[in-house]
Formats: structure tokens, C-alpha cells, sequence
């Protein structure tokens, strides 16, 4: 990626080789011209030389004057390129000198200008080129100084002398015009460049919201889930007077309390200043696993949902923190899809996992029972789809033809992924 500093260095030396390209040009056409002048038959026979050298009429010197005034414009060949071949066929067809600044028109012409332009330049220049070879066979004359040379050969050498100018200066613009495209296709490469790394950017810091958005769900929902249960439970029997309350009250201000915990450290994370700019790895937020999955079950069964579970864990800290966080977290959404949506009813969870075969998950309830009336979002089963995805498992949610609701996971073992492998709760 270029700086601003090295492309305003590039820009002023090609500014400055410019510059010294066109003062090379215009010498170059100046002593052409003058040797030209001095093979065109009506701009000789002046005064005699004193060297005895080949004299120039006046007209001759006006000749000369007149192309060197419009050879001048080669220093605007940039800006003004027809303005060089029109200038440099005028030259060519009407003072009869060499047209050399009408090639560097049309090489110009091809370097910058569309491909109309560029047709007509490269035609124009040719049909020109060719007047002047038999306009110059026709009347002895010719702008290569070739003396003591017979007509024949004067004639070859113009020839030799217009193609090789032609073609020159065409393939010097058809180069430049190369060059441009490369280094025009080189600038769109960088911008697309870096309009991808924002995007990534913007994806990684979108994909880390959207995770941390599923980990508050996940450790809120649940509590949040049996305090609203309880309160309900709460109220029943306040107004029947039963002795009841007291313990309903304290499940309300434990689950309560674990809820602004389980808040807190989530904001902490959060603020914590090493996870700024862009996110390559999750967040170290404290979070369960495998091993707490028994916290769920038990404030569940508190909930007042009977739970018939079977948990068989082999070495669940040598898993990964992503598969540790993924169980725990698929087990805790089901459940609290029971409190949600079938309190009273009974649950029956089976729970394997072991390095050689993965993790088998299994909870069932029964279809019936009536809604909590807690509402609910839909986010749930997607985070739990999302996990099982990231970890390439399979997941199966929804009713059984025997009248059961279940939710059937598999999940292939994964190593541990990172230091910070979740073990029990604080």
C-alpha cells in the first residue's frame, strides 16, 4: 500500500522526466527540420555559403521559423495532442518537412485517448505519411539529408526512414497506453483490497457481537426464565396463604442473583481494554461446561419440572472450551424451553461424552402441559444450531411421531482449543 508521501514522489518525477522527454523531442524536431530545409529544392538557392555548402532562399528560413514556432507545442502533448498532429500534418504537407511532431500526436493520441481517437489519429497519420513519400518521389524531394545520393535510393530511405518513424512512435504509445491500463488495474486491485480488509474487519466485529449477543442469551435467559416461573409461583400462593412462599421467594432471589452475576461478568468482558480493534479469538468470558451441566438440572428440577437424567462424562477436561461451552449451553436452552413452554411436565435427558465417540445428547418432554407464558424469541434454537454448526455436529429439534418433543444432538470431539477450558462455576 503506497503512502501519500511516495506517491507525491512518483508524481513529480514523472512531472520532471516529462518535462525533460519534451525538451528532448523538440531539439530532436529542430535539427531534423533544419536538415530537412536543406533537401527541399524551393528553399534552396540563396546566397552561396562560405563553405560552399548548400544555401537557404528566404523562403527557406521562413519554412524553418514557421515549424520551429509550431514545433513548440510539443511541450503541450499531454493536454493538447491533436493540436501536435494537426500541426505536425501541416508541417509535413504544406512546409514539406519531416512529421516527426504529427508521429508523436498520434503516438500521444493512442497513449490517452479512446479507441475512436486513436483509429483516427494512427489512419490520419498513415494516409499522411504516404502523401508526403509520393509527393517527395514526384518532386526529387525528401527530408532524410542524404547527399550525393540518386533519386532510387533517396526514395528507399524515406521510405525506410516514415515506416520506422510510424511504427515507432505507434508502439511507443501502444506501450504507454499498456502501462496505464497496468498500473490504472494495479490502484482498483489496492482499493478492492482494502475495501475487503474493512469488510473482514466489519465481519469479525459483527460475528463477535452476534456471539456475545448468544452468550448473554444463553447465560440470562435461563435464570431469567425461572425468576419469572417463580414469581408467578409466588403470587399463587401468597394469595392461598400457603406456607410455601418462603422457599418460592428464596428461588426468585437466588436465580435473581446468579442473573446479575452471570451479568456482570459478561460486562466485565466486555471492558476488558485487550479486546479492542479487530476480534480473531473469542472473548475470555467466564463461562460453564460439561462438568456444571448438573446446575442446570438441579435449579430446573427447583423449577418444579421432574428431570430423569443420565449423564456419563469420560475426561470432559480434555475437551475444547468451544464443545465444553457448546454442551453446556444446548443442555441449559432445553431446559429452559421446558420451563418456558411445558412447566409441570416431566424431562428426560441423556447425556455421553467421551474423547472416542463424541458427545451423544438426547432430552425429551412430553407434549402436553400449559405455556408459562414466558415469551420467547426464537434466538435459542438458533444459538443452538449455530453451536453445532461451528463444532460440524448434527442437530434434530422438534415433535416425535409418539408425542414427545426432542432435541437430538451429536457432536464430534474436540480437543482443547484454548488455556481457558471451562471447568465448575465460581
Amino acid at each position: 500500500m503506497s503512502t501519500p508521501s511516495r506517491s507525491g514522489t512518483r508524481h513529480w518525477s514523472r512531472r520532471v522526466l516529462s518535462v525533460l522527454a519534451s525538451i528532448l523531442a523538440f531539439v530532436v524536431m529542430v535539427v531534423v527540420s533544419v536538415m530537412a530545409v536543406l533537401e527541399v529544392p524551393p528553399y534552396l538557392g540563396g546566397p552561396p555559403m562560405p563553405n560552399g555548402g548548400p544555401s537557404i532562399s528566404n523562403l527557406g528560413i521562413l519554412a524553418f521559423f514557421v515549424a520551429f514556432l509550431l514545433e513548440i507545442s510539443i511541450f503541450w502533448r499531454r493536454t493538447r495532442p491533436w493540436v501536435l498532429w494537426g500541426m505536425g500534418a501541416g508541417i509535413a504537407l504544406v512546409l514539406q518537412l519531416d512529421p516527426l511532431l504529427m508521429f508523436l500526436g498520434m503516438s500521444e493520441l493512442i497513449a490517452r485517448r479512446p479507441a475512436r481517437q486513436r483509429r483516427i489519429a494512427a489512419i490520419g497519420a498513415g494516409v499522411v505519411g504516404v502523401v508526403v513519400l509520393i509527393r517527395n518521389a514526384v518532386t526529387d524531394g525528401t527530408w532524410v539529408p542524404l547527399p550525393n545520393v540518386d533519386q532510387p535510393t533517396r526514395i528507399a530511405f524515406d521510405v525506410v526512414a516514415m515506416v520506422i518513424g510510424y511504427a515507432g512512435t505507434f508502439m511507443l504509445g501502444w506501450l504507454r497506453r499498456s502501462r496505464r491500463e497496468l498500473e490504472s488495474a494495479d490502484a482498483h486491485l489496492e482499493q478492492a483490497q482494502q475495501h475487503v480488509a474493512g469488510l473482514t474487519d466489519e465481519l469479525a466485529r459483527q460475528s463477535e457481537r452476534e456471539r456475545l449477543a448468544r452468550e448473554i442469551h444463553d447465560a440470562l435467559a435461563h435464570r431469567l426464565s425461572l425468576v419469572s416461573l417463580h414469581s408467578g409461583a409466588l403470587e399463587e400462593v401468597a394469595r392461598a396463604g400457603d406456607g410455601r412462599v418462603t422457599e418460592a421467594a428464596q428461588v426468585v432471589r437466588d436465580n435473581a442473583h446468579r442473573s446479575l452475576e452471570d451479568l456482570r461478568d459478561l460486562v466485565g468482558a466486555l471492558r476488558d481494554p485487550h479486546r479492542a480493534g479487530p476480534v480473531t479469538e473469542p472473548a475470555q468470558i467466564p463461562l460453564h461446561g460439561m462438568a456444571n451441566v448438573a446446575e442446570v438440572i438441579d435449579s430446573t428440577i427447583a423449577a418444579g419440572v421432574q428431570v430423569n437424567a443420565f449423564v456419563m462424562l469420560s475426561d470432559p477436561e480434555q475437551a475444547g472450551a468451544l464443545l465444553n461451552r457448546a454442551v453446556f449451553r444446548i443442555v441449559q436452552e432445553a431446559l429452559t424451553n421446558v420451563v418456558k413452554h411445558a412447566p409441570g411436565s416431566s424431562v428426560g435427558l441423556d447425556l455421553r461424552a467421551a474423547p472416542g465417540s463424541g458427545v451423544l445428547l438426547r432430552i425429551r418432554n412430553p407434549l402436553t402441559g400449559a405455556p408459562s407464558g414466558v415469551p420467547g424469541s426464537g434466538s435459542g434454537l438458533i444459538g443452538m444450531q449455530e453451536r453445532v454448526a461451528a463444532l460440524d455436529g448434527q442437530i434434530t429439534v422438534g415433535p416425535t411421531a409418539d408425542g414427545w418433543f426432542e432435541v437430538s444432538v451429536q457432536l464430534p470431539w474436540a480437543a482443547v482449543d484454548d488455556p481457558a477450558t471451562p471447568g465448575p462455576a465460581s
